[in-house]
């Protein structure tokens, strides 16, 4: 009778430990990311351009191109959407006025920049599951003069931000 009481148990507490989980990055299709990972590569981008002065270019019009290895959907990558929209704010800011054609320009601002996403678990099994979400941006840009397209200046930045969840038994936690 106690052999059973103690194989009923045991079976009990592996159901328990061992549920069902299936975190959202294993469900989405490719090129798609996670509300984290979005977060993650906004915050990234922040902090990587906190490094380059825009103040120079107060009262100038600024000719904004901003080129990422990201996978197009359509003119723009997400990434080249949201980097630009970022520097236009910080542009206005410094009052700056950001034109449209490079024509239209006093300077240009070139941006090539790469922004990324991972996503890594790793575990032991039944007694610690951990969720690792990364989110990296680099750039590196060139600041011309128009239309002689002389060289004033060249920045580069880099920032990664991370968030960790950690499970013990599968199901007690997040643990940040």
């Amino acid at each position: 009778m106690k052999i059973f009481i103690l194989m009923v148990l045991l079976i009990g507490i592996a159901c328990v430990c061992c549920g069902c989980r299936i975190h959202q990055a294993f469900i989405l299709p490719m090129g798609i990311r996670s509300s984290t990972q979005q977060m993650l590569v906004a915050e990234a981008t922040k902090e990587a351009f906190k490094t380059m002065d825009l103040t120079d270019l107060q009262g100038k019009k600024v000719y904004l191109d901003v080129n990422t290895l990201s996978q197009r959907n359509s003119d723009e990558s997400p990434e080249e959407t949201y980097i630009s929209s970022h520097l236009g704010n910080e542009l206005l800011k410094v009052g700056a006025v950001v034109v449209q054609e490079e024509t239209a320009a006093d300077v240009a601002l070139i941006v090539n920049a790469t922004a990324g996403a991972d996503f890594v678990y790793k575990e032991i099994p039944i007694i610690l599951f951990t969720y690792l979400t990364k989110g990296c941006v680099s750039y590196k840009a060139i600041l011309y003069k128009l239309p002689e397209r002389k060289i004033l200046s060249m920045k580069e930045g880099k920032d990664e931000q991370e968030y960790k969840e950690t499970y013990v038994l599968g199901f007690i936690g997040p643990f940040h």
